[in-house]
């Protein structure tokens, strides 16, 4: 049998997540005009810190990650302590991380919406 050791396990992860990030930040890139004006893995590098946080919030998967991330797009990277209700979602221990997505979805639409009136 096969065993890898602590360090292997900790190097597999860091490239699992850098590849994410590298795989966010061209979607950012392709969706978000704005984001063009930050080299591609300069803009990597910006996320990583963003889907750590979203971890601690609960929203861990790949798609509850990226949902994270947009929000910060649209929001600013702090939005998580600068807007309330989002605040009030991350907080929320009975939603689980795919809730809390759909959740900040929502309210970033409604921001958004309320921005263009």
């Amino acid at each position: 049998m096969l065993m890898i050791s602590k360090d292997q396990h900790l190097a597999i992860s860091e490239q699992a997540a850098t590849a994410f990030a590298d795989r966010v930040a061209d979607f950012l890139h392709q969706n978000f005009p704005a984001s063009r004006t930050t080299a591609r893995p300069a803009l990597a590098r910006e996320v990583m810190p963003l889907v750590a946080k979203s971890i601690s919030y609960g929203l861990d998967t790949e798609r509850d990650a990226t949902a994270y991330v947009v929000t910060a797009a649209y929001l600013g990277r702090d939005f998580d302590i600068a807007v309330p209700q989002a605040k009030t979602i991350l907080q929320r221990s009975e939603l689980g991380g795919a809730a809390k997505a759909r959740d900040l979805q929502a309210l970033t639409l409604d921001i958004l919406d309320r921005l263009k009136r």
